[in-house]
Protein backbone atom coordinates (compact mmCIF):
# COMPACT_ATOMS: atom_id res chain seq x y z
CA UNK A 1 0.00 0.00 0.00
CA UNK A 2 2.85 2.56 0.86
CA UNK A 3 4.50 1.47 -2.42
CA UNK A 4 1.50 2.11 -4.24
CA UNK A 5 0.90 5.70 -2.66
CA UNK A 6 4.82 6.46 -3.47
CA UNK A 7 4.10 5.53 -6.82
CA UNK A 8 1.58 7.84 -7.13
CA UNK A 9 3.80 10.47 -6.24
CA UNK A 10 3.53 10.44 -2.47
CA UNK A 11 6.62 11.01 -0.59
CA UNK A 12 7.07 8.55 2.55
CA UNK A 13 7.91 11.91 4.51
CA UNK A 14 4.29 13.28 3.60
CA UNK A 15 2.48 9.93 4.90
CA UNK A 16 4.44 10.05 8.03
CA UNK A 17 3.18 13.76 8.02
CA UNK A 18 -0.13 12.78 7.86
CA UNK A 19 0.52 9.85 10.31
CA UNK A 20 1.69 12.18 12.99
CA UNK A 21 -1.12 14.49 12.10
CA UNK A 22 -3.94 12.00 12.83
CA UNK A 23 -2.11 10.79 16.19
CA UNK A 24 -1.79 14.81 16.74
CA UNK A 25 -6.19 14.90 16.62
CA UNK A 26 -6.70 11.73 17.97
CA UNK A 27 -4.76 12.93 21.49
CA UNK A 28 -6.77 16.00 21.28
CA UNK A 29 -9.76 14.41 20.97
CA UNK A 30 -9.10 11.70 23.83
CA UNK A 31 -8.94 15.19 25.96
CA UNK A 32 -11.78 16.75 24.68
CA UNK A 33 -13.54 13.47 25.31
CA UNK A 34 -12.53 13.26 28.69
CA UNK A 35 -13.33 16.60 29.49
CA UNK A 36 -16.75 16.20 28.85
CA UNK A 37 -17.22 12.95 30.57
CA UNK A 38 -15.56 14.84 33.69
CA UNK A 39 -18.03 17.96 33.64
CA UNK A 40 -20.90 15.41 33.58
CA UNK A 41 -19.19 13.59 36.90
CA UNK A 42 -19.11 16.99 38.08
CA UNK A 43 -22.95 17.55 37.55
CA UNK A 44 -24.35 14.57 38.84
CA UNK A 45 -22.12 14.63 42.17
CA UNK A 46 -22.04 18.44 42.66
CA UNK A 47 -25.73 18.92 43.07
CA UNK A 48 -25.87 20.80 46.29
CA UNK A 49 -22.60 23.05 45.74
CA UNK A 50 -22.87 27.23 45.04
CA UNK A 51 -22.14 28.34 42.11
CA UNK A 52 -18.69 29.42 43.39
CA UNK A 53 -18.02 25.91 44.68
CA UNK A 54 -18.64 24.80 41.10
CA UNK A 55 -16.63 27.63 39.67
CA UNK A 56 -14.01 27.23 41.84
CA UNK A 57 -13.63 22.94 40.75
CA UNK A 58 -13.65 23.47 36.90
CA UNK A 59 -11.41 26.32 37.49
CA UNK A 60 -9.12 23.10 38.59
CA UNK A 61 -9.98 20.96 35.90
CA UNK A 62 -9.48 23.83 33.93
CA UNK A 63 -5.76 24.37 35.06
CA UNK A 64 -5.36 20.66 35.65
CA UNK A 65 -6.44 19.66 31.76
CA UNK A 66 -3.34 22.71 30.83
CA UNK A 67 -1.01 21.11 33.37
CA UNK A 68 -1.88 17.48 32.07
CA UNK A 69 -0.90 18.83 28.34
CA UNK A 70 2.31 19.99 29.30
CA UNK A 71 3.15 16.85 31.13
CA UNK A 72 2.40 14.76 28.10
CA UNK A 73 4.68 17.17 26.24
CA UNK A 74 7.39 16.26 29.32
CA UNK A 75 7.20 13.21 29.29
CA UNK A 76 7.44 13.03 25.11
CA UNK A 77 10.81 14.78 26.22
CA UNK A 78 11.37 11.84 29.02
CA UNK A 79 11.71 14.26 31.60
CA UNK A 80 9.15 14.62 34.07
CA UNK A 81 9.76 14.00 37.54
CA UNK A 82 6.46 12.58 38.64
CA UNK A 83 7.32 8.88 39.69
CA UNK A 84 3.90 7.65 39.43
CA UNK A 85 3.51 9.40 35.56
CA UNK A 86 6.92 7.89 34.95
CA UNK A 87 9.85 9.97 33.22
CA UNK A 88 9.01 8.78 29.97
CA UNK A 89 5.35 8.81 30.72
CA UNK A 90 5.65 4.72 31.79
CA UNK A 91 5.19 4.62 35.07
CA UNK A 92 2.84 2.90 37.42
CA UNK A 93 0.03 4.99 35.90
CA UNK A 94 0.40 6.95 32.79
CA UNK A 95 -0.32 10.73 32.21
CA UNK A 96 -3.64 9.69 30.54
CA UNK A 97 -5.03 7.88 33.31
CA UNK A 98 -3.31 10.11 36.31
CA UNK A 99 -4.71 13.27 35.45
CA UNK A 100 -7.98 12.35 35.03
CA UNK A 101 -8.43 10.08 38.07
CA UNK A 102 -6.78 13.51 39.86
CA UNK A 103 -9.16 15.56 38.47
CA UNK A 104 -12.13 12.93 39.29
CA UNK A 105 -10.42 12.22 42.84
CA UNK A 106 -10.54 16.13 43.73
CA UNK A 107 -14.08 16.60 42.77
CA UNK A 108 -14.92 13.66 45.11
CA UNK A 109 -12.83 14.94 47.80
CA UNK A 110 -14.66 18.73 47.40
CA UNK A 111 -17.80 16.83 47.56
CA UNK A 112 -16.78 15.21 50.75
CA UNK A 113 -15.67 18.33 52.38
CA UNK A 114 -17.53 20.85 54.50
CA UNK A 115 -18.23 24.19 52.88
CA UNK A 116 -15.19 26.35 54.61
CA UNK A 117 -12.99 23.70 54.30
CA UNK A 118 -13.65 22.62 50.60
CA UNK A 119 -12.70 26.48 49.91
CA UNK A 120 -9.32 25.47 51.38
CA UNK A 121 -8.66 22.52 49.47
CA UNK A 122 -9.83 24.17 46.03
CA UNK A 123 -7.94 27.21 46.56
CA UNK A 124 -4.90 25.37 47.84
CA UNK A 125 -4.79 22.85 45.32
CA UNK A 126 -5.91 25.26 42.42
CA UNK A 127 -2.83 27.31 43.45
CA UNK A 128 -0.99 24.61 43.35
CA UNK A 129 -1.40 23.71 39.81
CA UNK A 130 -1.14 27.00 38.81
CA UNK A 131 2.45 26.80 40.30
CA UNK A 132 3.13 23.81 38.26
CA UNK A 133 1.97 24.80 35.03
CA UNK A 134 3.83 28.79 35.77
CA UNK A 135 6.97 26.33 36.37
CA UNK A 136 6.62 24.36 32.77
CA UNK A 137 5.65 27.14 30.79
CA UNK A 138 8.98 28.74 32.53
CA UNK A 139 10.91 25.78 31.09
CA UNK A 140 9.56 26.26 27.66
CA UNK A 141 6.41 24.24 27.86
CA UNK A 142 3.49 25.47 26.13
CA UNK A 143 -0.14 24.47 25.75
CA UNK A 144 0.42 22.35 22.32
CA UNK A 145 -0.33 18.73 22.33
CA UNK A 146 2.51 17.00 20.63
CA UNK A 147 2.75 13.26 19.15
CA UNK A 148 4.72 11.27 21.93
CA UNK A 149 6.93 10.27 19.10
CA UNK A 150 10.04 12.96 18.76
CA UNK A 151 11.14 12.47 16.15
CA UNK A 152 14.79 13.24 14.96
CA UNK A 153 14.66 15.57 17.81
CA UNK A 154 18.28 15.25 18.68
CA UNK A 155 19.48 14.54 22.51
CA UNK A 156 21.05 18.39 22.34
CA UNK A 157 17.82 20.24 21.37
CA UNK A 158 15.68 18.67 24.75
CA UNK A 159 14.48 20.76 27.25
CA UNK A 160 15.87 21.78 30.92
CA UNK A 161 14.32 18.35 32.64
CA UNK A 162 11.40 20.01 34.72
CA UNK A 163 10.79 19.24 38.23
CA UNK A 164 7.93 17.27 39.59
CA UNK A 165 4.64 19.15 38.56
CA UNK A 166 2.36 17.67 41.16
Amino acid sequence: MLDSAIMQGVTKEKIYCKIRFLLLNANRLFIIINMKALFLVFLVACGGWSKTDTLRELSFAGVTTADWIQTRQITSDCTEMNPIIGQCGHGPIGVNTEMPLAIIGHAIISAALPGKYRHAWQYLTIGGEILAVTNNLNHGYDFTSRPLDTGNISSSSLKTPVPASR
